[in-house]
């Protein structure tokens, strides 16, 4: 399988070039997003777990990450890769002057393991047209049909 992507033309932000200089770039085009129900009834197909089985394991799952990540715990998933919070600061020159409220917004740091490194190395690319759209009845999106 290959990831989808196509060019884009963007402002060119490399040294030595005019302010007004474009250049094109690779943009990757997501496919279509996997929900909630259709992940638990992906996970059902390949096990001898049902949908009402698997329910109550992914619920637990996230609660029992959000339990560890608040603690300062990192989340080990097997060959997918670790989790771990992260959150970083403004500088103050003595430590009297820090105060909790100079740390930016936490986010959620993803590591990935074994089996996700080989996907991304093994990676290949397949490039996709982008049809441009001139008015709102070439869009088969917001097209209806009577």
């Amino acid at each position: 399988m290959a990831l989808k992507y196509h060019l884009v033309k963007r402002r060119d932000l490399r040294k030595g070039k005019s302010p007004d200089a474009t250049c094109l770039c690779a943009t990757v085009r997501s496919g279509n997003r996997v929900d909630y129900t259709h992940l638990k009834e992906y996970l059902a197909l390949m096990s001898s777990a049902s949908v009402a089985d698997i329910t109550p394991v992914l619920r637990a799952l996230k609660l029992v990450m959000t339990r560890h990540l608040l603690m300062g715990n990192s989340i080990q998933f097997s060959d997918l890769g670790w989790f771990r919070l992260n959150a970083g600061s403004i500088g103050v020159e003595e430590e009297s002057k820090f105060h909790p409220s100079m740390f930016k917004r936490p986010r959620i740091v993803y590591t990935p393991g074994v089996m996700i490194r080989d996907i991304v190395n093994n990676l290949k690319y397949k490039p996709v047209a982008i049809k441009e759209v001139k008015n709102a009845d070439d869009c088969p999106l917001l097209h209806v049909d009577d």
